[in-house]
């Protein structure tokens, strides 16, 4: 047989093994994707039947299971940003103080950091006070959602929540007070006080028909009644840590015409949310 007609057949019986392998993973595809469309089916009509609407089409959850390193290097350079060239204290229990003519900043090992600034050294000078929270925090690596604004005579306060990516970090929340026009005062607040990394051998997330029954059971439980949700974001809760890094565990953040929850991505507990989006009470 000449090498040039063995070689075509050898080429033919690959392209046809090349195709039944392609057919038989799309019909594998095939397959999980109609079995997820059932449970998603099953687990929107379960709640139907409990008179829950859902105004929001449920996705997978995308985000992973991370940890964060304090970085007190990182934290010298953010308090020399904030406040030009400081005095560092060291206040034991891994809790640093910085100090100069300009103010004072404290940070924690848990994230929990709070500042003092004296009268008009953080004028708005017209600005607004939201846009001058967002910007100020960024000084301290601190990407902000504001949540809320309210004044009463000449104070103002601004709520925020720390963004990782577009993901809010619910567990990480500062309030900047200001008086005759001046940022006078960071805190309470918390922080990321590190870079984010993935989890080595991370758990799997639950499915997204999964959290809709752990959702129905999870109200059934806590013994509240909602008729609508209204949203979900995906987002992350920070699990304390006073030694080791903190984790970042994903959550789904749903709310609802009677209020707000996190669903756990990983175990599929449902707990309730603070109206800030804070720690769930």
């Amino acid at each position: 047989m000449e090498w040039s007609r063995l070689k075509n057949i050898i080429i033919l019986i690959l392209a046809a093994a090349n195709l039944m392998l392609a057919g038989m993973a799309l019909s594998t595809w095939q397959r999980e994707e109609t079995a997820r469309r059932e449970a998603m089916d099953n687990a929107v009509a379960l709640l139907e039947e409990k008179n829950v609407s859902l105004n929001w089409t449920p996705e997978e959850m995308s985000l992973p299971e991370m940890e964060v390193q304090r970085d007190q290097e990182r934290e010298d350079v953010l308090a020399a940003a904030l406040l030009g060239e400081t005095e560092k204290e060291d206040r034991g229990a891994g809790v640093y103080r910085y100090v100069s003519g300009r103010g004072a900043v404290q940070f924690h090992s848990n994230g929990e950091f709070s500042a003092a600034f004296p009268m008009g050294e953080f004028p708005l000078d017209g600005a607004d006070p939201a846009v001058h929270a967002a910007a100020t925090l960024e000084l301290l690596d601190f990407q902000a959602r504001v949540l809320s604004v309210t004044s009463e005579g000449e104070r103002t306060e601004v709520t925020v929540c720390q963004l990782l990516g577009e993901a809010p970090v619910l567990s990480c929340n500062a309030v900047l007070v200001y008086e005759q026009g001046c940022l006078v005062s960071i805190g309470p607040a918390r922080r990321l006080n590190g870079t984010p990394y993935a989890v080595e051998g991370e758990e799997p997330c639950i499915s997204a028909a999964s959290a809709l029954i752990r959702l129905s059971n999870g109200l059934l439980e806590l013994g509240d009644v909602s008729k609508t949700v209204t949203g979900v974001e995906e987002s992350y809760r920070v699990s304390a840590s006073f030694s080791g890094p903190l984790r970042l565990m994903p959550v789904w953040h749903i709310t609802t015409d009677t209020g707000s929850y996190q669903l756990d991505a990983l175990t599929g507990e449902l707990t309730r949310s603070t109206p800030a989006g804070g720690e769930s009470g």
